[in-house]
Formats: C-alpha cells, sequence, structure tokens
C-alpha cells in the first residue's frame, strides 16, 4: 500500500538491481524499473483509520512524491498536528530545482511550521533553518517543527 493525495491504484515503479533504492510511484515508467500495481490511499484515510492521536511525529521518504502525500494529510494534520515531520528532498541538490519553491516547503510553511535543514556529521547532527532566501540548502534531510515547539530544540542556526 503507498500514500497519496487520492485514492486507488497506482504503479510504483520497482527499480532495477543498479538503482540505489528509490521505488516511485508513477504512471510513467522510468528507467528499467519494473511496475507493480498497487492500492493507493490518503494519508488522510489512513491516519484516520489508524486514530494517530497525541504527541507524534511523522517520517514521509516518498521518493519526489512529498507534496501529493502533504496534499493528503492536510485535513488530518490540522485537526491532529504532529509535532514534527522528518522528509527528504533531492531535487533542489540535484536537478537545480529550487527548494522554496516545493509545493511541500509552501505548504509547511502556511501550517506553522518552520522548516530546518539537517547536516550530519561525523559526531553530530546540526539543524540550520531553511530561508525562504536561501534556494538550495546543503542538505537532502530536513525536520519541520511547529513553530510552537521550535524554542525546545536548543541550539539551531
Amino acid at each position: 500500500m503507498a500514500l497519496s493525495d487520492r485514492s486507488g491504484h497506482f504503479d510504483l515503479c520497482i527499480p532495477d538491481e543498479n538503482n540505489l533504492g528509490t521505488a516511485p510511484l508513477s504512471r510513467k515508467w522510468r528507467d528499467t524499473s519494473q511496475p507493480i500495481s498497487v492500492k493507493v490511499m490518503t494519508a488522510h484515510e489512513f491516519l484516520e483509520a489508524r486514530r494517530i492521536r497525541g504527541e507524534y511525529v511523522v517520517k514521509i521518504d516518498v521518493e519526489g512524491h512529498e507534496s501529493n502525500v502533504g496534499r493528503g494529510c492536510l485535513a488530518y494534520f490540522r485537526k491532529h498536528p504532529p509535532k514534527a515531520i522528518i522528509f527528504e528532498s533531492t531535487g533542489h541538490k540535484y536537478e537545480g530545482r529550487k527548494f522554496s519553491d516545493k509545493e511541500a516547503y509552501r505548504m509547511l510553511l502556511a501550517d506553522k511550521y518552520r522548516v530546518f535543514a539537517v547536516q550530519k556529521s561525523l559526531f553530530r547532527l546540526k539543524l540550520t533553518e531553511v530561508m525562504d532566501n536561501d534556494p538550495h540548502p546543503n542538505a537532502t534531510d530536513f525536520v519541520a517543527v511547529r513553530s510552537s515547539l521550535v524554542g525546545r530544540l536548543g541550539h539551531v542556526s
């Protein structure tokens, strides 16, 4: 099963042995991937069925499908907002697109989240807030934190 902004069946493109692990939902066939049909539901339907409530964090790693999953989560997140959303985004780094133009980023800002790039080193993680004037943050991992909780993060830049 997969999550998106609408329910139904989609093709999940299973990569060949040369791929580093991406398996996108797509109606188009990419590379030499072998598609299989999978059941798809909205993230709202998925979370509502599991009655996720209280304090929770969401991780979204959906190979470029973040905006679709985000749209599918909006109604649920507005009723039951997660403390944080952890996600991956690579288009700004490898495809030359501006991170600040991504729909998922814009949705998070509109729903009062602040977005931080997660920069990793051998000994620690560093969170750096992504600003609109930085279209290409030097990271592929991000965490969006409800604005009201940012003070609990400790030192961030």
